[in-house]
This record gives structure tokens, sequence and C-alpha cells, in this order.
């Protein structure tokens, strides 16, 4: 019976297990050995307008922010330091947590603003839980709400808790939220015959092998894997311009790439042809 359709959900339900997936989807013309998860974060912190020459009987949201988001990433650092195992997949970097974009209450400037936002994502190695991250976050800001005072102020005036100990008592107040793109970060099996395939092809295509891990992130590949798929992944773009506004890649790198993924094609059929008691797949390409 002949499929309109084939992708990743289709070969996780038909169980096309026969032999590895090679994902191009990287970059740099070399195997990519990892990637980590994607969460996207914001955090937001309600304060109290009021008059820039009275700031004490204000809270400086977009300070509060600011001092809020520092300590969060502290806090992370602390709690998800580079993993151990990343050395062994030659991570550029560890995971990471950081704001990329700011938003704030559009009060006058002799106003300190009741309330501000930044929004960020964070970068995952895949030996750290992505549940086991939000939880601890989340605590520590439910530990802020009840005594903002931890943090550090910016300067005599600058408070983040009024009236403390009366009946007037105000709190500035954090909120974390996540976002509903997330992506999981995958460590590829790197004593597979796939991934030796890979090795094999580049280092005869290109005269030497350098297999590298990033903190970009890549969709469906952890689910494939944790579906029981040696998933292999490489790509022949340049990293160097990742959404930049003039993208692109080089026409020698493309050349290359017909010739490594054809090797990758032999060295799996010829191993195949080898191995005659190993499971064929049927399904459709």
């Amino acid at each position: 019976m002949l499929r309109s359709l084939v992708g990743s959900e289709m070969c996780i339900r038909d169980r096309c297990k026969a032999g590895p997936v090679f994902w191009v989807d990287s970059a740099d013309s070399q195997p990519c050995m990892g990637t980590a998860g994607a969460i996207e974060w914001s955090l937001k912190c309600d304060g109290k307008i009021f008059h820039s020459g009275l700031p004490y009987q204000g809270i400086n949201a977009l300070e509060m922010v600011q001092d809020a988001c520092s300590y969060l990433q502290g806090k992370f650092y602390e709690k998800f330091p580079a993993h151990p195992r990343e050395a062994d997949y030659a991570y550029a970097c560890p995971s990471t947590m950081k704001p990329t974009q700011v938003e704030s209450m559009r009060n006058s400037l002799n106003q300190v603003p009741g309330w501000s936002l930044v929004r960020g994502d964070i970068r995952l190695t895949p030996f750290y839980d992505i549940a086991a991250v939000k939880s601890t976050l989340e605590g520590v800001v439910d530990e802020l709400n009840a005594d903002p005072s931890v943090l550090a102020t910016r300067g005599p005036a600058s408070k983040y808790v009024l009236n403390p100990g009366t009946e007037e008592e105000l709190k500035g107040k954090c909120t974390l939220t996540w976002g509903g793109h997330c992506l999981q970060g995958v460590a590829c099996d790197i004593d597979s015959k796939g991934f030796a395939a890979l090795k094999g092809a580049f280092e005869t295509v290109m005269g030497e092998v350098k297999p590298y891990s990033i903190c970009g992130s890549l969709p469906l590949v952890r689910e494939m894997k944790d579906n029981g798929f040696d998933i292999q992944i490489t790509g022949f773009g340049l990293s160097s311009v990742y959404h930049g506004d003039d993208e692109y890649c080089k026409l020698s790198d493309m050349c290359n790439a017909f010739k490594v993924l054809h090797r990758v094609a032999c060295e799996m059929e010829r191993k195949e042809g080898a191995e005659p008691d190993s499971p064929k797949n049927t399904s459709s390409p």
C-alpha cells in the first residue's frame, strides 16, 4: 500500500528502525553529536508607579526586573553548571539562561514604572531535565515573592518592599511564565554504526573529521531518539551566518555534501550486506 506522506510521526508509528536516521539540519560540514533544549520564559515584576523625585515612595519595576533576572540567572548557573558529559560531546558552551527582550510600562520620564517584563530563553544541554529546571526556577521566584529584600537594590532610595512590618507594607511581585515553544536537546549515540559511517565519510571526503555539539535546537530528533531511532545529525550550511540578514552557503560545501551522503549510503548498504540476519526496512523511503 502506497503512502502519500512519510514523516517522523509515521516513522515512529510504523517503527521503521532497520537502520540509522541521518538528519541533515545542522551546519559546518561535520558530524553534530548533540543539540540543546530550548525553553522560552518571561519574568514580569509589578511595583508601584511614583514620581521619580520621590523614588523611596515607589517600587521601580524596571530596576526590580533587572535585579530579579540577574538573581534567577545566578541560581540557574549554580544549580545547572557545565555537565561533565558535555566535554565528551565537545559542546561549544554549557547550558545558558539569558534575557533577549525587555518591555515596560510607558510612563513619563519623571515616573518610576509600575511594571516591567523581560523575556528570554534557556538553552539546556540534554543531560539535564527540563521539568527540573522549571521547578527549580519557580521555587526561586516563590522565595523572591516571600522576601524581595534579598535582591540587590540601586542606591539608598531604591526599595522593593515599602513600609515593611506595617499594615501598609507593599512588596514588589515577580511572575515567571513559560512559553509554549519548548524543544528537548539530544545527545546522539556516538558508539553506533551510524555515527561511525558519518565520521568515516567526512574523513574520506574532507580529509579530517571534527565532530562537535552546539546549543542550537532541532525539532523532532529527541522524540525519535526516545523512540529507539539511531539519530545522527549533520549539515552543510554555515553557523557563522545563522539567522543573519544575508544567510548563505557555499557551493563547494554543497558539492561535498553530496559526496559525504553518498559515501554514508554506500557504507550503510555495505554493512547491511555483511549482516544478512539484520532486519530490513520494507517501509517506503
